[in-house]
């Protein structure tokens, strides 16, 4: 509770107000006054007492800034000094810190004795002190009304009362403007034994006075750097409704106006820019619509445009911006990444395989630019190479270890083995604090996984680094990951406010002041490295194989590189029918023709590929099927794991699985018939509420099913069993529930009579000379068709080679040419056959008759039936 040094009653008056200030003020001049004349004693910080220099050096952009001789200002010369040079025109400092023989509690005063190019107090420019406990900064003073003599001789007196206990005081020196700033610094000293509690206490209970040297509201600066520089912003952080923020569906931005401060300050509104220090450049323009990433609130006095922050990170506070997919695979108003049925076939995602726990990665080996590891079941590979420029070079350790102190969703990764590489964007490094932008290099990242999955886990650990100006303060850089995959989206899921995840990049923030002391490679909540996780998937949810980076530098040069860990933790969900579509996004998931639903027992509607209608309440899941709505608890044993990824079980289709047991497999067409006929071939193991099928390919369907079974044409046929109440097919799951059979459609013989008088052989034989000679035979034909087998033998007469039938489309008498050979051999019998047209036979030793030429005919001979003449 606050305490007044008015009566209560006084506290709410305006009047009293005005007097309470006036008070204040005489009180804060009589505090000051007795400060003047107090009989304390002043104890220079020299070695004789136990104080040493602790650091010294230069800080923001300084170039050929330098301290010197620093040992002097805790020898016991008081007449020596150490010396800060700051050039002309530069934003650095000089400084240099002394740690105290004990510690000093709250509302004592240090001071330490200067003077600037000859002595002239006026000159001083940029005087700050910090005082610290073990190394931690716990106030910091700044502005002129530090410089002021309190009868110390030796030079101009830089002093201040910290209303906090501490062990070490720096002293920080900065440029003048338009002239070079030559700092004598003599030594520090302490008024030891004598505080100045009450100016403390008045620190607490009094309105902020200016000029006052105190820091009133505890935020690290005195009134005078304070409000009272006309800033009604204040240094202090706004403290925010919420640190976080995500959007909401269907908008795929973040609104951060929905998070309030509770301590505005008069005077000034709430902003958020998206880095610090806050600028007018880096205002966020559309709060309301933003990406995701980190962002800062900060209070702006507009009268006298200045920040919380403006004198220090303290005045302002990171909240991350969070961007969750707005997919929503079975439209029924819940996203997938908050539903927990995501195809609406009454089975939870989890029970469906979906990946809850991602598999991180373990130890890795290097082969050239690729490291080659696995996250559980999948192989990952790690491939780099140069894109823009030759400066670039990326090298594996490979196997590191996280940091020991969380910072990832994952907790169990802290200390894990990790993939450690370091990405160079400058072979050839300039300067340290030169801006690494001016010549790095791009580097091209892959990451490639053995098989598809769902969701990557980037753990990253010491992401950034630093260079130091000069001597002096150090400032952050890093390496640079910008996403090029496309319909990817990207969050950052935990880490430090180091870390800085957008839509399409990730980094540590680059060109921060981390101040004078290396803040090392390992990650923290202050001045460290970069550590958290993002998470990586495809916008709509689908499968993915592989994610391309382009990597280069940004931030001051540093080293020319930075050196990382990350860890891969790959989902992958479970695809049983192998048809690229998640069990959890697949109303069949064995492919079996049975839907999930009916097989899961969550329904008996045997309908394929059934999916639920009722209210899903705020979860996705059916309400129905829940013993209480939302909780997410099934009021049905499940048979998932059973009967729907095992595709040999398909208890919904009564044509089972089981390929037809046919009487043949192969069928030709009876003659006179020129078709098929599939209904004689019949089959002895069709399943109750099933049917025998005949189809023209596989797998079945309504659209290439034989229609014409009696009259089918020459070709491959498959029979299946088919479900008319399922509409499913024996074949569901593949060839091996249908049966092939092969048709064929061969000739018919032509049927007819011979007319043995009307056959002729010409040219007539000759005995003894060997000849080609053509039998011409007249036949009725009454069927078309063919006439086979030919045959012919006596008088040395055989057919020429291939003629084994011949064959007519017409019918009525027709005259067959037939071409035979001769061999020499005496003249008698010769008897011949056509077919089914029946047989003769002549005596060839009759002379025959002239015509055209000399020819043999039948009419005088001999014959055996049908009879000649």
């Amino acid at each position: 509770m606050e305490k007044s040094l008015l009566p209560q009653k006084c506290l709410n008056t305006s009047v009293c107000k005005y007097v309470r200030i006036f008070l204040g003020i005489l009180f804060v001049m009589l505090i000051n006054f007795a400060d003047l004349k107090a009989q304390c004693t002043t104890t220079n910080m020299t070695t004789a007492v136990g104080a040493s220099v602790s650091g010294s050096g230069t800080g923001g952009l300084c170039a050929f800034c330098s301290v010197s001789n620093t040992a002097n200002v805790t020898n016991t010369n008081t007449t020596d000094f150490a010396t800060v040079s700051i050039p002309v025109g530069v934003g650095g400092f000089g400084f240099i810190s002394v740690k105290l023989p004990q510690t000093y509690p709250a509302g004592t005063r240090v001071g330490w004795v200067a003077d600037v190019n000859g002595g002239i107090a006026g000159l001083f420019n940029g005087v700050t002190l910090i005082a610290k406990l073990n190394g931690t900064v716990v106030a910091t003073q700044s502005g002129g009304s530090l410089i002021n003599v309190l009868g110390i001789g030796g030079g101009t007196n830089i002093n201040a009362v910290f209303c906090s206990a501490f062990d070490e005081v720096e002293i920080r020196l900065g440029s003048l403007a338009g002239l070079l700033a030559s700092y004598r610094v003599f030594y520090a000293y302490v008024n030891d034994g004598c505080s100045f509690p009450v100016q403390c206490a008045l620190a607490t209970a009094s309105p902020e006075i200016c000029g006052d040297g105190i820091d009133n509201d505890g935020d690290g600066l005195i009134d005078n750097e304070d409000s009272c520089l006309a800033c009604n912003a204040g240094g202090i952080a706004p403290v925010l409704s919420a640190t976080t923020k995500s959007n909401t569906c269907p908008t795929s931005t973040v609104d951060l106006t929905t998070i309030t401060a509770s301590n505005t300050p008069a005077n000034t509104v709430l902003e958020w820019h998206s880095a610090t220090p806050a600028t007018a450049a880096n205002k966020v323009a559309v709060p309301s619509a933003v990406v995701a990433g980190t962002y800062y609130a900060v209070f702006y006095d507009a009268v006298n445009n200045c920040y919380s922050n403006n004198f220090g990170t303290v005045g302002a506070t990171a909240v991350t911006a969070t961007v969750i997919s707005c997919t929503d695979n079975d439209g029924d108003g819940i996203t997938n990444d908050n539903d927990i049925d995501d195809d609406n076939d009454g089975v939870p995602d989890v029970t469906e395989g979906r990946c809850v726990t991602p598999s991180p990665t373990t130890t890795w080996t290097v082969s050239g630019t690729q490291a080659s590891g696995s996250a559980g079941s999948v192989g990952v590979t790690f491939n780099s190479v140069a894109s823009i420029g030759t400066n670039t070079n990326i090298t594996y350790v490979p196997n590191g270890a996280f940091n020991t102190t969380n910072f990832w969703f994952n907790p169990s990764l802290a200390g894990a083995t990790s993939l450690e590489y370091t990405h160079t964007w400058d072979t050839a490094p300039e300067t340290s604090t030169t801006p690494a932008s001016g010549d790095a290099g791009t580097r091209q990242l892959t990451i490639t996984f053995a098989s598809p999955i769902t969701r990557l886990l980037l753990n990253i650990d010491r992401l950034g680094g630093s260079g130091q100006a000069g001597t002096g303060n150090f400032f952050s850089n890093s390496a640079e990951f910008t996403l090029t995959t496309s319909g990817m989206a990207m969050n950052k899921l935990s880490g430090n406010t180091q870390l800085i995840v957008t839509t399409d990049k990730f980094f540590r923030e680059p060109n921060i002041d981390l101040g004078a002391t290396n803040p090392g490679a390992n990650a923290n909540n202050t001045t460290g490295t970069a550590a958290g996780t993002v998470e990586l998937k495809k916008a709509d949810g689908s499968t993915f194989t592989s994610l391309t980076f382009n990597i280069t530098g940004v931030g001051v040069e540093g080293a020319g590189s930075d050196g990382i860990e990350m860890i891969l933790e790959a989902c992958q969900d479970l695809d049983t029918d192998s048809d690229g579509i998640a069990n959890y996004l697949d109303l069949d998931s064995d492919n079996d023709g049975c839907s999930d639903a009916f097989e899961a027992s969550a329904t008996t509607n045997t309908t394929s590929n059934f999916v639920f209608s009722g209210a899903v309440g705020t979860n996705g899941l059916v309400n129905s099927l829940e013993t209480v709505a939302d909780n997410g608890v099934i009021n049905y044993t499940s048979t998932y794991s059973t009967r729907a990824i095992n595709s040999s079980i398909a208890v919904c289709c009564n044509a089972g699985t089981t390929a037809p047991a046919l009487s043949s497999t192969t069928i030709s067409n009876a003659c006179p018939a020129s078709t098929i006929n599939l209904t004689t071939i019949t089959v002895s193991n069709t399943p109750a509420g099933a049917v025998l099928e005949w189809h023209s390919a596989l797998p079945a369907t309504a659209a290439n099913k034989v229609n014409n079974l009696t009259t089918a044409p020459a070709g491959t046929y498959y029979a299946v069993f088919y479900d008319a109440v399922g509409n499913c097919y024996s074949d569901k799951n593949g060839a091996s529930g249908a049966t092939t059979v092969i048709a064929t459609v061969n000739g018919c013989p032509a049927i007819g009579t011979i007319d043995c008088s009307k056959t002729q052989i010409y040219t007539a034989p000759v005995f003894g000379q060997p000849s080609q000679n053509t039998l011409v035979v007249s036949v009725n034909i009454t069927s078309t068709g063919c006439l086979s087998p030919i045959t012919i033998s006596g008088s040395g007469m055989t057919l020429a080679n291939g003629i084994t039938q011949v064959c007519t489309g017409t019918v009525g008498i027709q005259n067959f040419s037939i071409p035979v050979n001769y061999d020499g051999s005496t003249l008698s019998t010769v008897n011949f056959t056509i077919g089914g047209a029946g047989s003769c036979s002549a005596n060839l030793a009759q002379p025959p008759k002239k015509a055209i030429s000399e020819v043999w005919t039948l009419d005088c001979v001999p014959t055996v039936a049908p009879s000649l003449k």
